[in-house]
């Protein structure tokens, strides 16, 4: 069976595709290319401020007004960025990273676990965390929890995803 390729439209034979999501790629430069489509490539004069994504502010609406607060606390984000070198563990890209929670805020409520370090990891917003990670999470979910056992466990800063789950199959 033939599927088409979301970005160049090539067709590939299904076993080989790269599934993202309901998307299947013929490689992982399309995926990529997919994701970054429309979006430039880097932004001139990037200072190291700008490498990073700020903590998102979650919003609560109360009495009409609407209050702000930080998700993920200042001290907890610089930890998990520097257990992971400052770059995504997805790609190694060092551009626009976001803290990815592991176990989704979505799957329970009042978690007291959720904005822990045993929870999150850096990503690249995009395309790695946006498109990827969510887009395949069954697959995703078990490898991020891998990285931060290495992360936590075995002080282990550079394994990606890719490499781990390369690593897992050859065991």
């Amino acid at each position: 069976m033939k599927v088409k390729c979301a970005n160049c439209k090539e067709y590939i034979e299904k076993s080989g595709a790269i599934s993202r999501g309901i998307s299947n790629f013929c490689s992982m430069d399309c995926v990529f290319a997919k994701a970054n489509k429309g979006k430039s490539s880097q932004r001139a004069g990037n200072s190291s401020k700008d490498k990073y994504t700020r903590p998102k502010l979650d919003s609560k609406v109360s009495n009409g007004k609407t209050k702000h607060r930080r998700l993920v606390s200042d001290e907890l984000r610089q930890h998990v960025l520097e257990g992971d070198n400052y770059r995504c563990r997805l790609c190694g890209g060092n551009n626009n990273l976001a803290l990815h929670h592991v176990i989704y805020k979505s799957n329970k409520k009042n978690k007291p676990w959720e904005n822990q370090v045993s929870n999150l990891i850096t990503l690249c917003n995009h395309p790695c965390h946006l498109s990827i990670v969510h887009g395949d999470k069954k697959r995703f979910q078990k490898l991020c929890l891998g990285i931060v056992w290495l992360r936590e466990v075995e002080d282990d800063k550079h394994t990606t995803i890719y490499k781990l789950e390369e690593r897992l199959r050859n065991v």
